[in-house]
């Protein structure tokens, strides 16, 4: 199973690693970006991602693809980016 989704929702990792939980699989590996509290000696008060909706999706089709090909075995995949 292959699921991506942009999303301007709060992204629930509970419920995101539960969609994609397999019972012949015996790990879940997940990989969450956060904001960093500064940049260059700054402090990064708020981030907004924007993307070309068509073209993200496409992208994340190509990785999860390469990731089926590399990983054979792999049996659920999920790829889910917070735009706004």
């Amino acid at each position: 199973m292959k699921h991506l989704l942009l999303s301007t929702d709060s992204i629930d990792p509970a419920s995101l690693i539960k969609s994609i939980s397999d019972n012949s699989c015996g790990a879940v590996v997940t990989f969450f970006g956060i904001t960093r509290a500064d940049s260059d000696g700054n402090t990064v008060l708020h981030l907004y991602y924007e993307a070309h909706e068509q073209m993200a999706i496409r992208v994340m089709n190509d990785i999860a693809d390469e990731c089926q090909s590399t990983w054979q075995t792999l049996k659920n995949l999920a790829i889910v980016h917070r735009l706004g």
